[in-house]
């Protein structure tokens, strides 16, 4: 995704875009849990949503985690002619997200 270039995305794709991100960071033992306490996420809802296990819709905290991951995002209802009603999430990447240091493999 190109940076400070809007994009909207669905909630299901905000969900594949944070899995994505959350799986490339190849993090330390223990470190996902402390950068979830350095950005205030719940621990455990970070865990389900990058497992895919998350059963319950839960948009605010899409948000919360796009956020730390260095995007700025906010969302739109949008009214569909069928009158189904869908949750737009317009985001854009930021410079400088304070993401957590990535494991180097030697």
């Amino acid at each position: 995704m190109e940076k400070n270039v809007p994009h909207t995305r669905s909630y299901s794709q905000c969900v594949e875009l944070i899995q994505q991100h959350l799986k490339e960071m190849s993090l330390k033992h223990g470190a996902l849990k402390k950068w979830c306490t350095d950005h205030n996420l719940n621990y455990k809802g970070v865990v389900k949503i990058k497992n895919g296990s998350m059963s319950y819709y839960v948009p605010q905290f899409l948000l919360k985690i796009l956020s730390a991951l260095g995007y700025r995002a906010s969302i739109t209802r949008r009214f569909m002619p069928d009158k189904k009603e869908e949750d737009v999430y317009i985001i854009e990447k930021v410079e400088d997200a304070d993401l957590p240091e990535q494991q180097v493999n030697t």
